[in-house]
């Protein structure tokens, strides 16, 4: 498996963020940034998922891509679709060989396919149940919970007002005298008699 989907998954994830805060149109280069990725990759991914009519663009200085339907009514499952090659496993085998050297190794494919195909399965019915809401949903409450940003607020943090240094001053000297009287940090020596 390659890192189509992932990336199909975190271009959709924010677009759906963007648009539950009124910013519908967001450029290829702004979504390479958010998810480091370079903006030609997101161009071949975004032209995939407007074949899907998973998105709409609009070109121009205002243009850019949205959501071609609300996060809600977009699965995870359908976005895979839009990305992978259709039949396509998650897990490579090798070439089809020669096998007159060992008959076992035929059928240990044979039945590692199966629990491979059964594992697809359970991973496409989770897929397909999952909607880019939630997991944009899910984003926000993560990064929210870890303190790394304020989702509401994607604009920068308001710029604390200036301090009068004229009121840090005598802070900084009574700092100063009361930390003379303090008694040395670390290993003190008792005085000498």
């Amino acid at each position: 498996m390659d890192t189509r989907f992932t990336v199909a998954a975190q271009v959709l994830g924010y677009l759906a963020w963007r648009s539950e805060h009124g910013e519908e149109w967001v450029s290829s280069d702004e979504l390479g940034r958010c998810i480091n990725t370079h903006s030609v990759v997101v161009r071949r991914l975004l032209s995939q998922l407007l074949k899907a009519r998973l998105i709409e663009t609009r070109r121009g200085a205002t243009g850019g891509s949205r959501l071609a339907r609300p996060a809600n009514a977009i699965h995870l499952g359908e976005v895979f679709d839009a990305v992978t090659e259709p039949g396509s496993s998650l897990i490579s085998f090798p070439r089809e060989a020669d096998r007159d050297e060992c008959d076992i190794g035929e059928h240990i494919e044979a039945i590692l396919r199966e629990v491979i195909s059964e594992a697809e399965s359970v991973f496409r019915r989770n897929l397909a149940r999952t909607t880019v809401a939630e997991f944009s949903r899910k984003v926000v409450e993560r990064i929210t919970s870890l303190g790394l940003c304020c989702p509401e607020e994607h604009l920068p943090a308001p710029v604390a007002p200036p301090v009068d240094q004229r009121a840090v001053k005598p802070i900084a000297k009574s700092v100063a005298k009361s930390s003379a009287a303090q008694p040395p940090r670390g290993k003190v020596k008792p005085p000498r008699h």
